[in-house]
């Protein structure tokens, strides 16, 4: 789960991909992340509660569907993850 394509493997916590994957898509629900991440998807619910709960995402409801959506906040904590990543990788190269 969470691998970067090099030599080497980085791991990321579910919370740290799930972020990322949210910057990346927009917007989905937690069945989509579940399935595009490859994070089972009660560990995406727990990861979600934590982070509507911290102020990093936001539950959009359109009909029967629930869409979770990054905040400001969140989109800082998924770019500070992703420069971490960025360090990790210039490291195993």
């Amino acid at each position: 789960m969470g691998k970067i394509s090099t030599d080497k493997y980085i791991f990321l916590t579910p919370r740290a991909y799930i972020v990322i994957y949210l910057l990346k898509v927009g917007r989905a629900k937690a069945s989509e992340i579940s399935e595009s991440t490859q994070i089972p998807y009660q560990t995406v619910i727990q990861n979600i509660r934590w982070l509507l709960a911290e102020g990093y995402v936001i539950k959009e409801q359109k009909d029967e569907e629930i869409y979770y959506i990054l905040t400001d906040k969140g989109r800082q904590l998924a770019n500070t993850e992703l420069e971490k990543i960025r360090k990790l990788i210039e490291v195993v190269q």
